[in-house]
């Protein structure tokens, strides 16, 4: 991902899926893959590009 999607972006878009409702410093959300690829490419018009697995 690059410098033009900022983290504070998905965020936002994700913002319902936060696990923390208390603390908003908390960055942990319930998405799988699939939902992020969907709103990079449907807002942000990118290529998403990711490996599964340890390396």
């Amino acid at each position: 991902m690059d410098n033009s999607i900022s983290g504070n972006a998905l965020h936002k878009a994700f913002s319902s899926k936060r696990l923390n409702k208390v603390n908003e410093r908390k960055e942990f959300f319930r998405v799988d893959l699939k939902e992020i690829e969907n709103v990079v490419k449907n807002n942000y018009n990118k290529t998403v590009a990711y490996k599964i697995g340890w390396s």
